[in-house]
């Protein structure tokens, strides 16, 4: 895959002669790759100008995607942890071939994942998109259900392979 068939929109198209079906709506643009300001629909085209050397663009509806797993359980000595309350104040997210993450306890307030961070180990092959494992903090302290989200509203690829939690039970 290269990175501009890396396109995640809604009612995608390549086609620009005709987004009538669109007008008035506001669309994200991915041209050779590169996230584009978005546009709104006007008499069934938008302005191409600031990417008209483009050979691959793509148009299409925004959407959100949100990942909200359960809650890391595992075996102690106690037992399992599944009723235990858990504090995970780090976690690893193992990403394949992504971009535009965001993470939090609540969508409200997310963090954007700085994928481009040079002390990151890259494994990706497609230039623009990551590929590792990054660390990130987790904020709420112990609670039963200990939640992180990822989201991304981005038209690029997303893709979590694992989390990996560094938690703490309490055992009660």
């Amino acid at each position: 895959m290269e990175l501009s068939n890396a396109h995640f929109v809604e009612c995608g198209l390549t086609d620009l002669s005709d987004l009538s079906h669109f007008e008035g709506e506001t669309v994200q643009i991915l041209a050779d790759g590169v996230v584009q300001d978005e546009q709104e629909v006007v008499d069934g085209a938008i302005d191409t100008t600031d990417f008209a050397d483009a050979t691959d663009i793509h148009v299409g509806l925004k959407y959100r995607s949100e990942l909200q797993p359960m809650k890391p359980v595992t075996s102690t000595y106690m037992g399992t942890s599944a009723a235990s309350i858990v504090g995970v104040h780090k976690m690893g997210i193992s990403l394949l071939n992504s971009e535009g993450v965001q993470y939090g306890t609540d969508t409200g307030d997310l963090f954007d994942c700085n994928l481009d961070d040079v002390s990151l180990e890259n494994t990706s092959e497609i230039t623009g998109l990551f590929t590792g494992v990054i660390d990130v903090s987790v904020e709420g302290g112990f609670n039963l259900d200990n939640n992180i989200r990822i989201v991304t509203d981005s038209p690029l690829p997303c893709v979590v392979r694992a989390l990996l939690p560094d938690c703490v039970w309490t055992g009660i």
